[in-house]
C-alpha cells in the first residue's frame, strides 16, 4: 500500500529514520571499461569536427580538452588505464579563475567587457532614482545623465585592426632590431628631457638605465628564463607606451597613424600574453615579493645610490597600485604601512611639467588608505559613522590642502594650453573628485545636512565633468585604445 493512503486506514505515516533505513533499488553500474570507451569515441568525434571544419586551437582563455589533461584518456586510445580519470577540483578551479583572469587582460569583446564593467553602477544610479523619493529634478537630471553616458561607454565601436589583434595570441619574443630601437628611443628621451615638448611623456615607472639592462640580457640571454620573461613584459610594455607618447603628436597622415596602433596593440597584447594574470593579483605579488626582500623598510628619506633610488621608486608605486586596488576591490591591501612619506620616496625635477601629476598621485595615497580602513572597519561594523567622523574631517582637510597646491600650479604653468596637458590634468581632477566624493560618503551627516550633500553633489559632478572632457579629446585625437582612454583608470 503507498505511504500517502496509510492514514486513511489507521496507520501512521513513517519517520525519517524509516526512509533512511528503506532499501533502495540497486541502480545498474557502468563498467569502467565502457566509460572509457564512450569518452574515447567522443574525443575521436570532436577532432573529426574540428579537422573537418578547420577551426584553430582553442587558446589559453578557454577549458583545454580532457585528452590535454594529466590522467585523462588520451584520444587516440593507446594509454588506457583500467579505471577511469577523475576529475580534480583543484584542476577545475584553476582552469576557471586562469579563464577569468586571462579575459580581463585580453577581452575578446571589448563591448561586452565594458557592458560586464558598467553593469554595476548603472544598476545602483537606477535603483538610485527609483528608491529615493526625495530626490530633486536637478539631482535626477545628473542621474539621467550618468546613465546616459554609461551607455555610450558600453556601446562603443571596437575597430577592425583592434579587434584583429585582441583575438590573437602575439608572440613575446624580439628581434635584435626592435630591442636596439627601443633602448635608442629611450636615451634619446633622457637627453632631451629639457625640451618642453619633451616633458609631458618623459614620466615614467622605469627609468632608461634599467631598461637598457633589461634589454641587454634580452639581446643576451645571459639571465634566468623566469627573469628574462618578466623582461619581456616591461619591455614591450615600455614599447607599447612609447608608441602611445608618439601617437600624442597626432601623425599626419592616417594611414601612418593606423600603422603606429597597430604596433601598439601588438606591443601591448603581447605582455599581456606574456602576464596572463590580472593586475591586482600581480599588484598583491609584487608586494609580496617587496616585503620578502625588506625593501618596505625604508627609514632614510635620501637614497645613497642608483639602485636604491629604483627600489625607492619601485616601492612607492606598487604601494600607490596596492592601496587604489584594495580600495576600489575593498579588500585589505597587500603592503604593510611604510615608515616614512611614500610621496618622499620619488623625486622629479620642478622644471618638470609632469611632476605635479605624480606628485598629487602619491599625496592621495594617504587618503586612499584611511578610506579603506574606514569602509572595511564599517562593513565589519568596528566602527560607526560617528567615531569616524573625526578623520572625515581631518581627510577633507588634507583634500583642501592638496586642492589649493594643483590650483597654484596650474595657474603657473607655461604649458597650460597643450591639449596633451590637459588630457593628463583632466585626468588628475577625475581621480581628485572621485576620492573626495568617496570621502564626502563616509560622512555621518552627509544623508540630513543640505550644505554636507551639495559639496558630495558637487564633487561627483565634476568627476563626470571631467570624464567627459577626457571623452571630447579623444574623439579629437583619436589615439587611444579600444575607444577606452587609460585616462580613466585611477
Amino acid at each position: 500500500m503507498p505511504e500517502e493512503n496509510w492514514a486513511l486506514h489507521g496507520g501512521a505515516p513513517a519517520c525519517d529514520l524509516c526512509h533512511s533505513r528503506k532499501k533502495k533499488t540497486p541502480q545498474p553500474r557502468v563498467k569502467a571499461d565502457d566509460k572509457i570507451k564512450a569518452l574515447v569515441e567522443k574525443l575521436a568525434t570532436l577532432e573529426d569536427a574540428v579537422r573537418s571544419t578547420g577551426v584553430s586551437a582553442p587558446s589559453v582563455t578557454s577549458a583545454p580538452p580532457a585528452a590535454a589533461k594529466p590522467n585523462t584518456v588520451s584520444s587516440t586510445g593507446d594509454d588506457i588505464s583500467s579505471r577511469p580519470a577523475k576529475r580534480s577540483r583543484t584542476d577545475a578551479g584553476s582552469v576557471g579563475t586562469a579563464t577569468s583572469a586571462q579575459d580581463l587582460l585580453s577581452p575578446p569583446d571589448s563591448v561586452t567587457s565594458q557592458l560586464h564593467r558598467n553593469g554595476g553602477a548603472r544598476d545602483h544610479i537606477e535603483k538610485e532614482l527609483t528608491l529615493n523619493e526625495g530626490l530633486k529634478s536637478h539631482q535626477k537630471s545628473v542621474f539621467e545623465t550618468a546613465i546616459a553616458f554609461i551607455d555610450q561607454l558600453s556601446q562603443a565601436p571596437t575597430t577592425a585592426v583592434e579587434e584583429e589583434v585582441w583575438n590573437l595570441k602575439v608572440s613575446t619574443e624580439f628581434s635584435k632590431g626592435e630591442l636596439v630601437q627601443i633602448v635608442l628611443a629611450s636615451q634619446q628621451a633622457d637627453v632631451d628631457r629639457n625640451r618642453p615638448d619633451t616633458q609631458l611623456f618623459l614620466l615614467d615607472h622605469v627609468p632608461p638605465s634599467a631598461l637598457t639592462r633589461m634589454a641587454m640580457c634580452l639581446l643576451e640571454g645571459t639571465a634566468s628564463e623566469q627573469t628574462l620573461h618578466l623582461c619581456k613584459v616591461i619591455v614591450h610594455f615600455k614599447a607599447g607606451l612609447g608608441l602611445y607618447a608618439s601617437q600624442l603628436h597626432s601623425p599626419k597622415d592616417p594611414t601612418i597613424r593606423e600603422y603606429v596602433k597597430e604596433m601598439q596593440l601588438r606591443h601591448l597584447n603581447a605582455a599581456l600574453t606574456a602576464l596572463d594574470a590580472s593586475c591586482w593579483s600581480l599588484t598583491a605579488y609584487a608586494s609580496r615579493t617587496l616585503v620578502a626582500l625588506g625593501y618596505h623598510n625604508i627609514h632614510t628619506l635620501t637614497p645613497e645610490n642608483e639602485q636604491e633610488q629604483e627600489i625607492r621608486a619601485a616601492v612607492a608605486w606598487c604601494y600607490h597600485f596596492d592601496r587604489v586596488m584594495s580600495l576600489l576591490l575593498l579588500r585589505p591591501p597587500s603592503l604593510p604601512p611604510l615608515q616614512v612619506p611614500v610621496a618622499s620616496l620619488v623625486s622629479y625635477s620642478p622644471h618638470n611639467p609632469m611632476a605635479i601629476f605624480a606628485s598629487i598621485m602619491l599625496e592621495l595615497v594617504p587618503i586612499h588608505e584611511v578610506l579603506l580602513e574606514l569602509t572595511l572597519a564599517g562593513q565589519k561594523r568596528n566602527m560607526s559613522k560617528t567615531e569616524a567622523e573625526p578623520q572625515v574631517d581631518d581627510l577633507r582637510r588634507k583634500m583642501d590642502e592638496i586642492y589649493s597646491m594643483m590650483g597654484k600650479v596650474r595657474a603657473n604653468d607655461p604649458v597650460a594650453n597643450s591639449p596633451d596637458y590637459q588630457l593628463h590634468w583632466h585626468s588628475l581632477e577625475f581621480k581628485f573628485f572621485s576620492t573626495l566624493t568617496a570621502v564626502h560618503r563616509l560622512s555621518n551627516t552627509v544623508c540630513f545636512c543640505a550644505s554636507e550633500r551639495e559639496k558630495c553633489l558637487y564633487a561627483a559632478r565634476r568627476a563626470l565633468q571631467c570624464v567627459k572632457a577626457i571623452q571630447g579629446l579623444a574623439k579629437q585625437q583619436d589615439h587611444f585604445l579600444e575607444e577606452f582612454s587609460p585616462y580613466l583608470a585611477w
